[in-house]
């Protein structure tokens, strides 16, 4: 009996040990009873993702998202509550443009001469021996 409790505890707190974290710009894990491991991969690393339900998994909502990491280890996401939304969600911030930075380099360049042309004109312009002042 105390190692059926123990193999059931043991079970439990790796299940509720076990992070998992979407942002616009990384996944991560995080598992670990006595340890922890951290893992972190960024959106642009993902390459694909999938989900798989088992019968229990499809009847009580839970399953396990796959991402396929480039020039790593994949990620498996395993006992996920809603694994389609989750790779839904997965395969947005892969595609999604909207979370990057706009513009070029050129661009922000051009804005930025645009910039200090604008402070030239409006700033007062002032001899370099003068002490600045904090006024």
């Amino acid at each position: 009996m105390p190692i059926g409790v123990a193999v059931l505890s043991w079970g439990l707190l790796r299940v509720r040990r076990t992070q998992y974290l979407l942002t616009t710009r990384a996944v991560w894990a995080k598992r670990g009873v006595l340890g922890r491991t951290v893992r972190r991969v960024h959106v642009d690393k993902i390459q694909n993702t999938s989900f798989s339900q088992s019968v229990t998994g499809s009847f009580f909502g839970y399953g396990k998202v796959s991402v396929e990491v480039a020039g790593g280890r994949d990620l498996e996401f395993r006992r996920v509550d809603n694994p389609k939304n989750v790779q839904t969600t997965l395969a947005e911030y892969m595609g999604n443009e909207e979370y990057a930075i706009p513009g070029s380099r050129e661009q922000w360049e051009s804005v930025l001469s645009l910039v200090r042309e604008i402070r030239a004109t409006v700033a007062p312009t002032r001899d370099d021996s003068e002490p600045v002042t904090g006024e």
